[in-house]
């Protein structure tokens, strides 16, 4: 969605042209992407085949945002969601459990919830905190900056995020490095998803494990 409103239009045609099979068009976008562009201009993209795109919020809570150099705001991120929305397309929203770390585990994922009943994204994938080698991340765990989440507080923060959100969705929770793998409609399979939820926190041996397991993709 970074590029100009023009060469996508090109892109697309082409894809058309070369795939006349083609069913569905979707492509990356940051939220602030949608903000650069006009409502006429992503109505256009629709119009010529744009279904869908996928975005990282990645946490609605400010402080987190601004020290992941994400560049930009809550509110920004709500104004992005809603020019996507209003041009009619649809958004798959991607956010990340532990992203606050064992000591803003509660205000990220509060945050985030709030946010995204805000958006109303009509998917959302949410995955667990995997530390990338070589990434300025992975030097803060390292120095003992960043202290990772506990595998319960990962289960924690998607039992929350179950119990308060407040609008349709799909929900893809089955991100390998999730707790538990669970995908289906919001809030339809909301009982199912937040039983084995409880189950886990209560049953799940590494759940009571002071560490966090995951791994690089």
């Amino acid at each position: 969605m970074a590029a100009r409103t023009d060469y996508l239009l090109q892109v697309f045609d082409k894809l058309k042209q070369t795939f006349p099979e083609v069913q569905k068009i979707s492509l990356y976008s940051g939220l602030n992407d949608f903000r650069r562009k006009s409502v006429s201009e992503l109505k256009e993209l629709k119009s010529a085949g744009l279904d869908m795109a996928y975005c990282g919020l990645e946490s609605g809570d400010p402080v987190i945002l601004e020290k992941i150099k994400k560049r930009m705001t809550p509110s920004q991120a709500i104004e992005g969601a809603a020019m996507a929305k209003e041009a009619g397309i649809e958004v798959l929203q991607s956010f990340i459990f532990g992203l606050g770390g064992r000591y803003r585990s509660k205000e990220h994922i509060v945050a985030t919830t709030k946010i995204l009943n805000e958006m109303q994204p009509e998917q959302i994938a949410p995955m667990a905190l995997a530390i990338q080698p070589g990434t300025e991340l992975e030097r803060e765990v390292q120095a003992g900056e960043f202290v990772l989440p506990t595998q319960m507080q990962l289960l924690e923060e998607e039992k929350y995020l179950l119990e308060n959100m407040n609008f349709n969705t799909v929900y893809w929770g089955d991100h390998g490095n999730n707790m538990i793998q669970m995908r289906g409609m919001f809030p339809d399979n909301k009982a199912f998803f937040l039983k084995h939820v409880n189950e886990a926190i209560v049953n799940n041996p590494s759940a009571k494990e002071n560490i966090i397991q995951t791994f690089s993709w």
